[in-house]
């Protein structure tokens, strides 16, 4: 079996991220280091080196959240949720009931393989 690229596990996290990011930005307005922080607590691994800027990005040019610098600190960066990016949160409400139904089942399922391996 051919050993698999750690990038095809990270596509499975890139929409999540991306409803996190919104999620955080409803609650508070942020700077992206703390939604990197933030986020990489919550999947329980270190993202790599600009993939929420990545994100951001292109979040901003959907005009799902916008950003603005502070005159206080150059350069500080602070994202906002636009009302476009909260429509489109609460948009998946739906297919995330769905999505959790089917990872409830393939997790289970994957345990039954890892115990039968053991089994054997």
């Amino acid at each position: 079996m051919p050993k698999e690229k750690p990038f095809h596990k990270e596509q499975i996290l890139k929409g999540i991220m991306t409803l996190l990011i919104l999620k955080s930005l409803s609650q508070s307005p942020m700077h992206g280091y703390s939604l990197q922080t933030e986020i990489s607590s919550k999947i329980r691994r270190d993202l790599p080196q600009g993939t929420i800027y990545v994100l951001l990005k292109s979040l901003e040019r959907r005009g799902l959240i916008s950003l603005y610098e502070t005159m206080e600190e150059r350069d500080k960066k602070i994202y906002t949720i636009t009302p476009e990016g909260l429509a489109f949160l609460q948009g998946h409400r739906g297919p995330l009931s769905i999505a959790r139904n089917i990872m409830d089942e393939l997790i289970a399922y994957i345990e039954t393989i890892n115990q039968e391996k053991i089994s054997e």
